[in-house]
């Protein structure tokens, strides 16, 4: 999820496969990730850095980093009505979603990334959860 909420921020990712969901097991990789970077991760303060790793993507929040075009606010404001405020919402995520994917590509990214599509009628991107058939061993 945070390459497709970050790319330019994350460029490695280590994939931990659980058998089941577990909180005590979140908070002890966690704690032991934490551990080997000698104290705890950049952006887990809680604050708005930590909410860029953790939330979708807002186009709408200028903290996001997404930057509307000229044409794109001038759409916005002269929407009327809530759908088509959606329209033009969804026109934005899908170029996003676009740079996002060119961005990961030409860095060789191979894996596909689901995106959830209900989420962009709000203005909203972020990379669906996915359920990995994962061996008991990697």
């Amino acid at each position: 999820m945070h390459l497709g909420r970050r790319p330019s921020a994350c460029h490695a990712y280590r994939l931990l496969a659980l058998p089941r969901p577990s909180r005590t097991a979140f908070d002890d990789i966690l704690g032991a990730w934490a551990g080997e970077l000698g104290g705890p991760p950049p952006g887990n303060d809680g604050g708005d850095e930590q909410a860029r790793w953790e939330k979708p993507v807002d186009v709408r929040w200028a903290g996001s980093g997404v930057v509307l075009s000229a044409a794109e606010l001038e759409a916005l404001d002269e929407c009327a009505l809530d759908a088509e405020t959606a329209k033009v919402l969804k026109r934005v995520c899908r170029r996003v979603q676009g740079e996002v994917e060119a961005v990961l590509a030409a860095r060789g990214v191979k894996e596909p990334m689901r995106w959830a599509p209900k989420l962009k009628d709000k203005g909203l991107l972020d990379v669906a959860s996915v359920n990995l058939k994962v061996p008991e061993t990697l």
